[in-house]
């Protein structure tokens, strides 16, 4: 083996070296910020701060499927799904079912804008009885 043949493998022909450093300086990173603790306050912040992004769409849909999201969190000062229904000419049974939907997604606990889970099953059971 030559002298040059040694160095060029010592060395090698790395040339993303600088991309590879940066990388890892993100992975560092990413670590950092999925070890790090919030408070129950930083996270409604945070997604306070997300969904009036939301909030700021030109489409229609987007906003209600945004509301839906605080309705299912149970953000203050919402409007009743009633009104949502009405404001966007659906059934409140279809706003329930979305609020319903992201609520069990998110594994959350049914909101102050929902029903209990115990209603919700009495509910259907009776449902399903009149359907028979």
């Amino acid at each position: 083996m030559s002298d040059h043949e040694d160095e060029t493998r010592s060395e090698g022909y790395d040339i993303n070296q600088l991309q590879a450093v940066q990388w890892q300086m993100r992975e560092r990173t990413y670590t950092e910020m999925s070890e790090r603790l919030f408070t129950q306050e930083m996270v409604l912040d945070i997604l306070r701060k997300v969904i009036a992004v939301i909030d700021m769409s030109t489409h229609a849909e987007v906003r209600l499927h945004g509301t839906c999201i605080k309705l299912a969190l149970g953000m203050p000062d919402q409007p009743t799904m009633t009104a949502l229904a009405v404001q966007h000419r659906l059934t409140r049974a279809a706003i329930s079912a979305r609020v319903k939907t992201i609520q069990r997604n998110l594994n959350l606990p049914p909101s102050l804008y929902m029903k209990s889970e115990a209603a919700c099953k009495k509910l259907s059971v009776a449902r399903r009885k009149k359907l028979r």
